[in-house]
């Protein structure tokens, strides 16, 4: 409550804003919202669920309130502070979306990172596991001519083609991602797999104060391999092993499938002049 922020690209000071942060961000985005001139971009960055956690009180959980079903944790973890965050964060994306023209306007709701709240005996963020890789991606609105869920293995680095695509924008040079606009028609996308990189291993690099090892991932549908600075690798079936718990890297039965991943992530390392290829050997 009450967060001392800086207004407008040029302050240098912060200055205390009375209320809670989620409804003054939104406050904020709907007074732009009101004044913008179309076409417009805006761009909102909750803080919230991230930490320091302040929930007001309407919002509250119950203290009894339990993990998701499906999260396979092994700590205890802060659920219903948690859900009560989530709970005032909903209620205000509602609010922004009250203000918006549904049929002439695309909405992306996406997360930045998944904290795993206990998964893997783990309670950070930008680990390799699919608690945290896969995030909320939601696409709405009035170019949304198909709504309904897809497994395509769309990334955030997508979001600028995808925006520029549905606004009829032809980008000044070539872009790491690709546009999403063929699924809002029921249509295909036109990348089988995805990727994710993590660079920085030390540990002051993260609030946890905790090293995470730099490695690069490439996931499809039903697979996912992994290669660490170390040179360690790993890979999953997603199907079978949902939660990453058997590594197939050495399994005989595995060697062709293995070898496509390899074959993905190198392609893909090649084509970003990544450093990482070393790391394949």
């Amino acid at each position: 409550m009450n967060p001392k922020l800086r207004q407008g690209l040029e302050a240098t000071v912060d200055t205390e804003m009375p209320g809670h942060i989620t409804e003054i961000f939104t406050d904020a985005a709907i007074e732009v919202i009101k004044n913008a001139r179309q076409p417009y971009l805006l761009w909102l960055t909750y803080n919230a669920p991230h930490t320091p956690w302040s929930v007001s009180e309407k919002y509250r959980a119950e203290k009894s309130a339990s993990a998701p079903p499906a999260h396979k944790g092994a700590r205890a973890y802060d659920w219903a502070t948690y859900y009560g965050v989530i709970r005032e964060l909903d209620a205000n994306i509602g609010r922004v979306i009250d203000a918006v023209d549904w049929d002439n306007t695309l909405i992306v709701f996406i997360g930045d990172n998944g904290f795993l709240a206990g998964s893997k005996g783990l309670n950070g963020k930008v680990y390799p596991w699919d608690d945290s890789v896969r995030i909320p991606f939601i696409v709405a609105g009035g170019p949304v001519s198909k709504p309904g869920k897809s497994d395509a293995p769309v990334a955030s680095i997508d979001v600028p083609a995808t925006l520029l695509d549905v606004a009829g924008v032809k980008p000044a040079h070539k872009l790491a991602g690709v546009s999403m606009k063929p699924l809002f028609s029921g249509g295909k996308f036109a990348r089988d797999a995805a990727y994710c990189v993590w660079n920085d291993g030390r540990p002051e690099g993260l609030a946890v104060r905790t090293a995470v090892e730099p490695y690069r991932l490439v996931r499809t549908a039903t697979h996912k391999f992994i290669v660490w600075e170390s040179k360690k690798t790993a890979l999953y079936d997603l199907r079978d092993d949902p939660h990453e718990e058997k590594n197939l890297v050495d399994d005989p039965a595995r060697k062709k499938v293995l070898a496509q991943m390899k074959d993905r992530i190198r392609a893909r390392m090649k084509a970003t002049a990544d450093r990482a290829i070393a790391w394949l050997g």
